[in-house]
């Protein structure tokens, strides 16, 4: 069966926006996202469903979102969240709960419209591959960060970064409950994190299973493993470039955030 793609956006976002990311300032949002997937080959099957949150009493214009299933033929669906709540984390618990049935077998990518990329082809099949890498990978994304760095001193807690998270259905449903984490928050961006973004990967660590990074695709992580990658947030290290041409890569291409 085809990998479930859930894009999640929010109403008060502009199609195309800029994005700061510690001194780089950068364009992203659902349209360039949507290009570059139309642009570029997955290397294996898909279908796009987009999960937008938007405010009850601001739900004017949302018509321009159903309008892209005419435009990009591999979105199947466009659902919509009548509040913020738990913002990304919310949008794709939303589309999920719409979107798995009991018994569905399928591979899952969550993403939002921070994202930049992809820029190769074979992008899908390439994070499919190191999902499958191992048979005790429970999750999959682009970036890993060794702490929670929301409190001081900042305490080690491994997660993956949840702009892009791939994992399937048996973790869905077994190691979350069907229920992503911290998708009930309430506008809380720490709270976000900690209860959210580290909760997804410290469930699927304590499950026995590993989460990886296609940034350093020989770095399988296990719970109380020894930590052999660079710590923290490594995106707003000046020396990370170098540092990641320098980690030997695997089928897997990078994309960038």
């Amino acid at each position: 069966m085809s990998t479930l793609i859930v894009i999640a956006d929010w109403n008060g976002y502009p199609l195309t926006r800029m994005k700061r990311l510690g001194k780089n300032v950068f364009e992203c949002g659902l349209q360039p996202l949507l290009n570059n997937i139309k642009k570029y080959k997955s290397g294996c099957d898909f279908e796009v469903v987009l999960s937008i949150n938007f405010d009850r009493n601001e739900s004017l214009g949302l018509d321009h979102y159903s309008s892209l299933m005419d435009e990009y033929e591999f979105i199947s669906n466009v659902l919509f969240k009548e509040d913020n709540i738990g913002m990304d984390l919310g949008a794709y618990n939303f589309a999920l709960n719409k979107c798995i049935g009991k018994g569905t077998v399928r591979d899952i990518l969550l993403m939002n419209t921070s994202v930049r990329g992809p820029y190769e082809d074979g992008w899908l099949l390439n994070h499919k591959s190191l999902f499958y890498s191992d048979d005790k990978v429970g999750l999959c994304g682009i970036s890993i960060n060794s702490h929670n760095t929301c409190v001081e001193p900042n305490v080690f807690m491994p997660h993956v970064q949840s702009f892009f998270l791939y994992f399937n259905t048996f973790v869905f449903t077994n190691v979350f409950r069907s229920e992503i984490p911290g998708s009930k928050v309430n506008l809380n961006k720490v709270q976000l994190i900690e209860e959210g973004e580290i909760e997804i990967s410290r469930l699927v660590l304590e499950s026995g299973l590993k989460i990886v990074s296609s940034n350093f695709p020989r770095f399988l992580y296990k719970k109380d493993a020894d930590w052999s990658i660079p710590e923290k947030d490594i995106r707003f290290t000046r020396k990370y470039g170098k540092f990641a041409n320098k980690i030997p890569k695997l089928s897997v291409k990078k994309w960038f955030f």
